[in-house]
């Protein structure tokens, strides 16, 4: 998943967010791992991993192309899903009320 993290940027990151708009049923858990990972107080494994699984949503070489109806972003749920499994104790009830902000 290292790999990916070349493609994680701030406004590639944005870009996509806007891009998918809702459509994206694990959209909250993505932006609340943002904001987990601009935390100062989140530890450096925490924030690669959070990199690499965002950079892995953001690139636009996928498993799984993005474009295909339903299964699209099959591959990107899963990589988001071990991602927060992995770092969870750290994307905290803070992060996630202020990606609810943003998605309202």
């Amino acid at each position: 998943m290292s790999n990916y993290s070349k493609n994680y940027s701030e406004s590639n990151f944005w870009d996509k967010v806007k891009s998918v708009g809702r459509s994206v049923p694990f959209l909250r858990d993505v932006i609340a791992m943002y904001y987990c990972l601009k935390d100062p107080k989140t530890p450096v494994w925490v924030k690669l991993v959070i990199i690499s699984s965002i950079g892995y949503f953001i690139s636009p070489i996928d498993t799984v192309p993005d474009i295909l109806p339903v299964v699209g972003y099959g591959d990107d749920a899963t990589v988001i899903t071990v991602a927060l499994g992995s770092v969870s104790a750290y994307v905290t009830e803070k992060h996630y009320k202020k990606a609810d902000k943003l998605l309202n």
